[in-house]
């Protein structure tokens, strides 16, 4: 087996004006929708070999690599077989690259589908218990660009380090006619200001992508744990979630870009998911820390004016079923983790809308 591939990419922010996409109503933000879409069944089944979709998800996967938490790397490949691409945070510096290999081999022993070899990115910044990083596994149907070198294209800029506690990687990827980048971030949690700079800066990289020239690339999506949360008192509440609100205005959201883990919701700026199966987190307090945001270049692949959960995006909540109901958070957190995949949806033939083939 060839090596498993690192690297590391950071970006550069710019700002522009938003450019007003037919179909979505920003009035959710203060009207919301009449009723909130519920899931049938508490993990959401997930499609296999329909080329016409990508399914793109994002897993904070819990100090992966830390040997006190023993992963279950047959059940971890079982519950995430079925995206495309994947994007997993917490990957430790010691010994995540090896746990990454260990998920790719179960998830080819089980899928139909290969998965290529996976990238993984050391070195973010300082997690728990050790530093960490990210990784990127994915299907043959998902292409690394033959642009993944930062000496070529990805503005990597070594100031823009002091602005992250852990520094976002991104990566340009292409399936089918789509052409797309993904950044895998992983904010802070405790540093309420550091949240938000953190926020400011991304959404400003967003508005950037959705108002480049047509002869580069726009199509643009950012996966990860953004710590959006609120299971403490109301006053902790408003504090941790006010950084994330940012996103929540009405003069860019649905023109620069998308929130798409939050769309289904009754109201966009609402503090937990309506239901349990809802949330991103395997606790509770149906807590929303995982996001997928897309700027205006992906509104087309992601097509719909409005997002039906478990249609055009979801979470993959395993532990409400068997054998995770038997067991308690923490077991589950070491086994797996304590947070659960989420995934959107892309269409992929619909031809290159950003001069990059």
């Amino acid at each position: 087996m060839k090596a498993i591939l690192c690297a590391w990419f950071v970006f550069l922010a710019a700002c522009g004006d938003g450019t007003v996409i037919d179909g979505f109503d920003p009035n959710l933000i203060k009207n919301g929708t009449s009723t909130p879409i519920t899931p049938t069944t508490p993990t959401t089944p997930i499609d296999q070999g329909n080329q016409k979709y990508i399914k793109i998800g994002s897993f904070n996967i819990a100090e992966l690599g830390n040997p006190k938490r023993e992963k279950d790397f047959k059940a971890i490949a079982q519950i995430i077989n079925g995206l495309d691409l994947i994007a997993l945070q917490e990957v430790q510096d010691e010994g995540g690259a090896e746990a990454v290999t260990h998920i790719h081999t179960e998830l080819n022993a089980i899928s139909g589908n290969h998965y290529a070899q996976p990238i993984v990115i050391p070195n973010a910044g300082k997690g728990f218990p050790g530093f960490e990083g990210y990784a990127f596994i994915y299907r043959d149907s998902v292409e690394i660009n033959n642009r993944i070198s930062k000496n070529i294209d990805f503005r990597y800029d070594q100031k823009n380090h002091d602005i992250y506690g852990r520094v976002p990687a991104f990566a340009f990827f292409k399936a089918g006619t789509f052409d797309f980048v993904v950044a895998s971030v992983h904010l802070q949690w405790s540093n309420i200001d550091k949240r938000k700079t953190e926020m400011i800066d991304i959404k400003q990289w967003l508005i950037e992508y959705a108002n480049r020239d047509s002869n580069q690339e726009r199509d643009f999506i950012i996966v990860g744990d953004f710590n959006r949360y609120g299971n403490l008192s109301n006053t902790v509440i408003e504090q941790h979630q006010a950084p994330f609100d940012i996103f929540v205005d009405p003069n860019e959201l649905g023109k620069a870009y998308r929130l798409i883990t939050l769309e289904f919701l009754p109201t966009l700026n609402t503090r937990f998911a309506s239901l349990d199966a809802e949330s991103t987190t395997t606790a509770d307090s149906k807590d929303l820390y995982d996001q997928i945001i897309i700027s205006a270049g992906a509104f087309k692949e992601y097509n719909t004016a409005s997002s039906r959960f478990g249609e055009d995006m979801g979470v993959i909540a395993y532990d409400m079923q068997a054998p995770w109901t038997e067991k308690d958070h923490e077991a589950i957190k070491d086994a797996v983790s304590d947070h659960r995949p989420i995934w959107a949806r892309f269409q992929i033939d619909l031809g290159d809308d950003d001069g990059q083939n």
